[in-house]
């Protein structure tokens, strides 16, 4: 199935689940939960990685990535550098399965703050279909 294909099948999902109950108010809230477990079975969904970010702010203590928790965004750990603007960047999300997420993160947060790239990215408290957004500044 093509990529446009499966957009077109999420979005009759969606279409299909409001007119069957037309009392159903649509709302953001209910196709972003829809996104956020996009392509995850039920097994996938929803397992807490929270307790890796004692981890990773402890391993990125004295490095060039500031690695924090923040109550403004109180469900990610913020992984900032300086130097990052808003003006041309890149942004990917990525998912990862819990048994695997601490390994992925350690080689992409390790492999960004070694070559120095600037980044105002973020990881999820839980699996889920973005768990982890990388916004890289410089495309190339």
């Amino acid at each position: 199935m093509t990529k446009t294909e499966k957009m077109d099948e999420f979005l009759k999902y969606y279409a299909k689940v409001f007119k069957q109950n037309p009392s159903l108010q649509i709302n953001k809230d209910i196709i972003y939960a829809g996104l956020m477990n996009y392509g995850l079975d039920e097994h996938e969904q929803n397992q807490s990685i929270r307790p890796l970010f004692d981890k990773w702010i402890k391993r990125y203590d004295n490095k060039k990535l500031d690695v924090f928790h923040s109550t403004r965004q109180n469900r990610f750990l913020q992984f900032h550098n300086d130097g990052y603007t808003k003006s041309d960047y890149v942004k990917i999300y990525l998912s990862f399965g819990a048994d695997d997420i601490e390994e992925c993160v350690n080689i992409i947060f390790d492999y960004i703050d070694k070559n120095n790239f600037k980044t105002l990215s973020k990881v999820a408290d839980i699996t889920r279909s973005d768990s982890v957004v990388l916004r890289i500044c410089e495309i190339e």
